[in-house]
């Protein structure tokens, strides 16, 4: 789950400060605020004020090492997101990369987005195979709300400092939700790797399958695996809600057939992931 600003105002990160200010300031603002006739005068209306709503999840989740592992690792589970008034806070999947859209065309949105891999180390594998550095994906993320029930994400992300691949990941999901008190979404999903990605955590070269025993294998691009993401929202007041997703996914391919796969992994990859969420409103002018 990502950080996402929405440029309609649904959700977007937030920076918070505090500046310093004269004693005589907050006097002046507290006459503003609480005389406001005395300070705009009869015929003069104040500023009209309007309230927006934040939302911040934290919690923990767990999923695979990284690609094809047979290990899981857990990391933080969190999102931050805002909307105006009584607005309803946009949808996002729960799988989906960290985002910031900067182009928003009826419903489309568009922006960087960035992921991050774990490390595969030589005690995850074998003496002889090359480990993987840690990988963090950056790209750029397409996202369209497809009437009040389909959202639909895809990103292309390229790798750096690890395996140097490119990787497409897309997902369309339905959606059910009664606006903020409760959501229930589901839909597929599919990664995408090069052969460079491909590679890095599937192939085995001559020199490596000579050091530990294991049969060369040298995969090429194509769909790494197939799957599906289920999410729910569900909010226990106006403060305090719950988050949390499951997710499975089955290698296929050349990603599944490898002797890294049979060897020192599995096909079967599983995430889950559950948060608390807390929500305020604040007033701005």
């Amino acid at each position: 789950m990502g950080l996402i600003w929405r440029l309609n105002g649904s959700s977007m990160p937030m920076k918070s400060g505090k500046a310093r200010q004269p004693a005589y300031a907050g006097i002046l603002a507290f006459l503003l605020i609480y005389s406001p006739q005395a300070a705009w005068g009869q015929d003069t209306p104040p500023p009209a004020r309007s309230t927006e709503r934040i939302r911040i999840y934290a919690g923990p989740e767990i999923g695979p090492a990284y690609p094809g592992a047979k290990d899981t690792r857990f990391s933080p589970f969190f999102d931050f997101s805002r909307a105006r008034g009584e607005e309803e806070f946009a949808y996002e999947a729960p799988d989906e990369g960290f985002g910031i859209p900067i182009v928003s065309v009826e419903g489309i949105y568009l922006g960087p987005v960035m992921t991050f891999t774990a490390r595969r180390s030589v005690n995850d594998t074998a003496p002889g195979i090359a480990p993987v550095k840690a990988t963090a994906e950056a790209g750029v993320s397409l996202q369209a709300e497809i009437g009040d029930r389909l959202y639909g994400f895809t990103e292309i992300r390229r790798g750096i400092g690890g395996h140097d691949g490119w990787v497409i990941g897309a997902g369309l999901d339905y959606i059910l939700r009664d606006r903020d008190k409760w959501l229930i979404s589901i839909g597929p999903r599919l990664e995408w790797g090069n052969r460079r990605h491909q590679r890095a955590y599937f192939g085995v070269t001559p020199q490596e399958s000579a050091a530990a025993g294991v049969e060369a294998y040298s995969p090429g691009s194509g769909i790494q695996s197939l799957g599906g993401t289920l999410g729910a929202l569900y909010q226990l007041s106006p403060q305090w809600g719950l988050a949390a997703y499951g997710r499975y996914d089955r290698l296929v391919g050349d990603a599944a057939d490898s002797p890294i796969t049979e060897n020192f992994g599995r096909r079967n990859q599983y995430s889950a992931g559950i948060a608390l969420s807390y929500t305020f409103t604040r007033t701005r002018r």
